[in-house]
């Protein structure tokens, strides 16, 4: 079972079953932007195993590459194996991914 995903194009994305973590920086102003969103509710991690299906449906095209920038998608197990997947993928590859994370977001708030 997967216990965390990390997702890193330039920004990064750490999602557990209870917190999403975000780590920015605004290279032209040299701005570092980091939040925390935390929840311990059903919701939040019926939310998370529902992105942790997405994730892998979406590491399965790890290696096909088709131009744009490269996505990093970081899988850590419970037995604490990790495996990473590059993809270059056109971003509405990741459009439910990121609706998932958004409603993962509200939900904290």
């Amino acid at each position: 079972m997967i216990t965390s995903i990390e997702i890193k194009s330039g920004d990064k994305l750490t999602i557990t079953r209870s917190t999403i973590r975000f780590h920015g920086v605004n290279p032209s102003l040299g701005v570092v932007d980091k939040w925390t969103v935390t929840s311990h509710t059903a919701a939040f991690e019926q939310m998370f195993l529902q992105l942790c299906g997405e994730v892998g449906e979406l590491t399965t095209l790890a290696g096909r590459w088709d131009g744009g920038e490269k996505t990093i998608f970081t899988v850590t197990e419970e037995c604490g194996n990790k495996m990473s997947y590059v993809l270059n993928q056109p971003e509405e590859r990741y459009r439910t991914c990121f609706t998932i994370i958004d409603q993962m977001v509200r939900e904290a708030q």
